[in-house]
């Protein structure tokens, strides 16, 4: 999007994707990228093995992503990483909003608990469930919660949802004074809202002014270091 920043927006977590999003990674490095956001607002989700990929490329290998328990307390199924995480080394910068389900949330949750990035936007919709579809004999179907999803740090992903690291609006809102609102300002907001509707992502500026800070607190580290070995 610019200063080296790169910009990938997954919008569901089909078959290959991953493969995709490696292209898409090749390709923004080969132009200098040297930090990565990747928009995951709007993805209802997708295949759960997908999604583990994806997550894969980020986390240090041995590092739980996800695990699925049940009622049955000894029986967790923990998914981890063993990829090698080759663009782990750059900031990371995750969009979500209240319509991120299901994978969107494992993978932001387990870049999350893992520090691996950090998370800007709108807590997500809070789909993290294991369901089998029993038929009946009247042609309708029972669906059963087998089991839930679990972020690395043990939290409930269903009807719960990933909250984000940094809370921001798509949109600027109205502002408070003295608990009453100035009708004046809010109808100038309203306008500009509507004015720069199609154009301006706040959520997507917070996230390369994250980006663009994270690298000068960088650079200003490596010119410490220097100086001190002088």
């Amino acid at each position: 999007v610019e200063d080296g920043i790169g910009y990938m927006r997954l919008t569901n977590f089909r078959d290959g994707a991953v493969n995709e999003m490696d292209r898409a990674i090749k390709e923004l490095n080969e132009k200098g990228m040297n930090g990565l956001i990747l928009d995951f607002r709007n993805n209802p989700g997708g295949l759960l093995e997908s999604a583990v990929e994806v997550a894969d490329r980020f986390i240090p290998d041995g590092e739980i992503i996800v695990s699925m328990r049940g009622r049955d307390a000894d029986k967790v199924i923990e998914l981890k990483a063993d990829d090698g995480f080759p663009i782990s080394q750059i900031p990371i910068v995750v969009l979500v909003n209240e319509y991120s389900a299901s994978g969107s949330e494992i993978v932001a949750g387990s870049l999350q608990d893992l520090g691996c990035a950090i998370i800007v936007g709108k807590k997500t919709y809070g789909k993290g469930s294991v369901q089998n579809l029993i038929p009946l004999k009247d042609g309708s179907g029972l669906r059963l919660t087998t089991s839930r999803y679990y972020s690395p740090k043990g939290r409930v992903i269903d009807k719960i949802g990933v909250s984000p690291d940094i809370e921001v609006d798509i949109f600027p809102i109205s502002r408070e004074k003295n608990g009453e609102k100035k009708e004046q300002e809010e109808k100038k907001e309203k306008e500009k809202v509507k004015e720069e509707k199609e154009n301006y992502d706040l959520q997507l500026q917070q996230a390369i002014n994250i980006l663009k800070s994270l690298k000068m607190f960088e650079k200003m580290d490596a010119k410490r270091i220097m100086e001190t070995e002088d």
